[in-house]
């Protein structure tokens, strides 16, 4: 699953494979690790998710510190799955008491599928000098 943020919105692109857990499993989820060098431990994790909601939920996008996790209904997953080239969004704005409007959009689309690339196993390299503790 890929996840790209820019300023006031959220934009998931899941693979097939990725929307067929989500309609079978109820979720479908990312995780970004960070781990510690010297204790080999987790210093950092950031999960990002795509869930159904129970039908009485309303769809929407939830931000918290370490996760973003939008949730939709078992209907706009099949949506999805009869017409994977039409994103799904979840728009909220609020006006502000100085009148001023806050948007925020969130969306759910299917990846194209593409031929992956072979990647070398040192694929991190950047040419750069190795500055890795030994």
């Amino acid at each position: 699953m890929k996840l790209r943020l820019e300023e006031n919105s959220v934009r998931f692109r899941l693979s097939e494979a990725e929307l067929d857990e989500l309609a079978n499993n109820g979720r479908v989820e990312s995780v970004t690790e960070i781990l510690s060098e010297e204790t080999r431990l987790p210093e950092g994790r950031f999960i990002y998710a795509v869930a159904c909601t129970k039908n009485a939920e309303p769809e929407t996008c939830l931000i918290q510190p370490s996760y973003i996790l939008v949730l939709l209904h078992a209907k706009t997953i099949d949506a999805l799955q009869q017409d994977p080239g039409a994103p799904v969004f979840i728009r909220r704005e609020v006006q502000l008491h100085d009148g001023a409007r806050h948007r925020f959009m969130a969306y759910v689309e299917v990846d194209k599928p593409m031929k992956h690339k072979k990647r070398h196993e040192n694929w991190l390299d950047t040419g750069q000098a190795d500055t890795s503790r030994e």
